[in-house]
């Protein structure tokens, strides 16, 4: 650490507490204020100050991050082509991206094969995105391993209100967007583990703090209640009771709100598929044996 660094406990408590008196008084300013942005930032940095020295996030050794990062959008200019055309995957992957659905379905085997406990896909596979023949293989492991895989869907929630006379499950669907097409999946509605929202909901000055694991699109105790997509990651796994009251907001614990660095190192998609790396990085899939793994962009 720095010069400036904290260098004792009793300094780093007068400090805590100094910053937790601030913003506590920029919250009761913000009381008779509420229309001030300004004192709005203010309170954000402050509480920023403080949750930057609470206890940092560690990196849970049962995850794993598979990135869909540059290197896997251009494997052509990465790999011999003799390599690239040995694989039907890096093949339908040369044609740029999105990817056919059936090189999620390979990953999937692959995967669950080396002794994954979960596949997570961080993603959204939209409408537009349907292909039949290619979809029918991600389809086909969906429905092999219903209790092993979960995908993303995103929530609209930025819509207005609606007519009176419709009820909440119609509302719901018609302020739902981008879920799986039939094509991979037959969504069974909310309750479906299978497939959970990805949206995070950032403060006003457009930083995520927070996250939810259940959210309600209308204000109603009979309104379906969404999962998130760790939500269903836990409900897939029988843990669901690790988050409790998942509409509440929990505070995300990140070294800096501000900084790059990134908590866990993203293994490269493409990698998957080389022979050589599947030996060598992956240790012919050991590393992925009982693990949780992600599956989302990072280019």
């Amino acid at each position: 650490m720095g010069k400036s660094a904290l260098k004792t406990g009793s300094d780093r408590r007068r400090f805590l507490k100094a910053n937790g008196l601030i913003a506590l008084g920029l919250a009761l300013l913000w009381a008779f204020f509420p229309y001030t942005d300004k004192l709005n930032g203010w309170e954000l940095e402050s509480a920023d100050t403080v949750t930057s020295y609470r206890r940092k996030a560690k990196v849970d050794p049962r995850l794993v991050l598979l990135g869909i990062d540059d290197e896997s959008l251009k494997v052509l200019d990465i790999l011999d082509e003799d390599v690239v055309m040995a694989s039907p995957e890096l093949d339908g992957m040369s044609f740029g991206y999105p990817f056919p659905r059936s090189v999620y379905a390979s990953l999937v085997r692959k995967l669950l094969g080396a002794g994954a406990r979960l596949v997570v896909f961080d993603m959204l596979f939209l409408q537009e995105g349907a292909v039949p023949e290619e979809d029918a293989a991600f389809k086909a492991v969906m429905e092999e391993f219903p209790d092993r895989v979960v995908i993303g869907c995103g929530l609209d929630v930025a819509r207005g209100g609606s007519s009176a006379n419709e009820n909440a499950a119609g509302l719901i669907r018609q302020r739902m967007m981008n879920t799986p097409p039939e094509s991979i999946i037959d969504w069974q509605g909310v309750d479906d583990p299978r497939v959970g929202f990805v949206n995070f909901f950032p403060d006003s000055d457009g930083v995520v703090r927070q996250a939810v694991a259940g959210l309600r699109l209308v204000d109603h105790v009979d309104a379906p209640e969404y999962h998130s997509l760790a939500m269903a990651a836990l409900k897939q796994l029988g843990e669901e009771a690790k988050w409790p009251n998942p509409d509440e907001p929990r505070h995300l614990h990140y070294p800096d709100f501000t900084s790059d660095i990134a908590i866990y190192d993203p293994k490269p998609f493409y990698s998957v598929f080389v022979d050589y790396d599947w030996e060598k990085s992956f240790k012919g899939g050991a590393v992925f044996k009982d693990k949780i793994v992600f599956v989302g962009g990072t280019s």
